[in-house]
């Protein structure tokens, strides 16, 4: 709704920028995310070159040049569709996070939300479990949902081999519709949060429900 003014518009898009590693990336056109929404990547910790909190997640934070260009390729991952964006691999700074890490949307008006759709890049999706959605109510984080084993983790077929996870995570669309509020689930901020170190690598991340009047695109 907000990237399309409720279908009348194109979603505009941009070419991927250059890898983490400094590489062309591959050919494919991502969605630019809206500006009445707004993303929050919280990232703690991490592992690189086998170090906890390692140089990846230190350069995220001194929002160089590097970084301003990765974290801009992950938010266009983030909500394109997985038939776009698996063409961008997975990279390092999202690799290993620890709990507390978080994806956060807000939006510029109250939904009162029925689902939500994910999917995941090419690095341990079968492993993406422990994972919460949560909605901002009553000035509190309310789970929704909570996710003990990955929706992938049955992606490899009995007796495949893929001991690096390097399949993607096909797009689920899990339902949160609460019968027992009388008002459903209502926020303006949503987001999926870590339980236990995990990778991030989330694709494909959009809510599905109805907006509540008192909002409009004017």
């Amino acid at each position: 709704a907000l990237a399309t003014a409720f279908g009348t518009q194109e979603w505009p898009t941009r070419a991927p920028e250059r890898t983490w590693a400094g590489l062309p990336r591959a050919e494919c056109r991502l969605c630019v995310p809206p500006p009445p929404l707004c993303v929050t990547v919280h990232r703690v910790g991490g592992v690189a070159n086998g170090l906890v909190g390692g140089p990846n997640q230190a350069q995220l934070e001194l929002r160089n040049e590097r970084a301003m260009v990765y974290i801009r390729n992950f938010d266009a991952a983030l909500v394109s569709r997985l038939s776009v964006s698996s063409a961008l691999n997975a990279e390092s700074p999202d690799c290993s996070i620890q709990s507390g890490s978080f994806i956060e949307y807000e939006l510029p008006f109250q939904l009162r939300i029925s689902d939500f759709r994910i999917a995941f890049g090419n690095c341990c999706a079968r492993e993406f479990g422990n994972w919460t959605f949560e909605a901002y109510i009553d000035n509190r984080w309310m789970v929704c949902h909570y996710c003990s084993v990955s929706p992938w983790a049955d992606l490899i077929s009995p007796g495949a081999t893929d001991s690096l996870g390097l399949q993607p995570g096909p797009e689920k669309i899990i339902n949160v519709e609460d019968d027992e509020l009388e008002d459903g689930l209502v926020s303006n901020r949503f987001r999926i949060k870590l339980c236990g170190r995990r990778c991030m690598h989330v694709r494909a991340f959009e809510l599905f429900g109805t907006i509540l009047p008192g909002w409009s695109l004017d």
